[in-house]
């Protein structure tokens, strides 16, 4: 997947990852999964993962999402990155959400 990743007003920057995981499909599809990983070059420099998580629960569904980063550049997409990314990932959230309850089973 390739993602243009818009981290402010001046800054842009091409994404590219790759899944690694995807929950195998089931029957009730109470809770699924995914993941990917950033493939930053050189990797040793950088490396990230982004995990989604949805479960089913009493009167909806829990979504649960998360990023994690490592190796020493780690260090400063935190400090230079944190504020915009977070605001990327609350929009990726809201997104998801209006897509779903727009296309849910009625």
């Amino acid at each position: 997947m390739t993602f243009t990743v818009h981290m402010n007003s001046w800054l842009r920057a091409i994404s590219k990852e790759q899944v690694n995981y995807v929950s195998p499909r089931t029957e009730d599809m109470k809770e699924c999964k995914i993941c990917w990983t950033a493939r930053f070059h050189p990797q040793s420099l950088l490396k990230g993962e982004r995990v989604h998580e949805i479960q089913a629960i009493e009167g909806g569904c829990q979504y649960v999402t998360y990023e994690t980063f490592d190796k020493p550049l780690a260090y400063i997409v935190k400090l230079l990155f944190t504020s915009p990314l977070q605001n990327g990932f609350d929009n990726w959230c809201i997104d998801l959400k209006n897509y779903c309850e727009a296309h849910k089973s009625t």
